[in-house]
């Protein structure tokens, strides 16, 4: 279906990634977040991970950035007798578990993006809408951009940040109805 806003609106499918290139992505999202060991349990395991959450890209970022707070064995095991398969259950489930694992202050910072999901934001603009001290803001952006829950998007001189619509979407049904 087209939004009747958007009748030019074009609808592209985007295939899952291949093996290969979904074992690079998580052990480059792996490495870049700083945890070298599960760049090499990600490569030792990829099949296990690739069975059960497929070449989808968001999952896969999703997955490795939990891996900060849980150990590989335990997701994949999560994983296993969570969803059963179904796409839509599989992203609310690896939300949740990305959730429950986040310090207060970044799902405090988390909370707040929504408000700013149609214009993406400054690290000040963070500041004003959570009340955070820099150095917890920063820890809290740290964290979320880890986990793959905060993208940072715009110049290094001057970072915008964003989430992902899924993102949005999930704190939208989840988290904030639920408060």
């Amino acid at each position: 279906m087209r939004p009747p806003q958007f009748p030019n609106l074009q609808v592209i499918t985007v295939p899952e990634l291949t093996d290969k290139d979904a074992v690079q992505l998580m052990v480059e999202q792996a490495l870049a977040g700083g945890l070298p060991e599960a760049a090499r349990a990600l490569q030792e395991h990829a099949c296990s991970v690739l069975e059960i959450t497929g070449g989808n890209p968001l999952v896969l970022r999703l997955v490795v950035g939990l891996l900060d707070a849980l150990p590989l064995p335990t997701v994949l095991q999560a994983l296993r007798q969570g969803p059963g398969g179904d796409v839509e259950a599989m992203y609310r489930f690896v939300y949740q578990r990305a959730w429950q694992a986040l310090e207060p202050e970044s799902q405090q910072l988390l909370l707040a993006m929504p408000t700013a999901a149609q214009s993406d934001v400054r690290l000040h603009q963070l500041q004003a809408m959570t009340g955070l001290a820099d150095a917890t803001l920063h820890r809290a952006v740290k964290q979320l951009i880890t986990r793959s829950l905060l993208e940072l998007r715009g110049p290094v001189m001057d970072p915008i940040y964003g989430i992902h619509q899924l993102t949005h979407t999930f704190l939208q049904s989840e988290i904030i109805q639920h408060l």
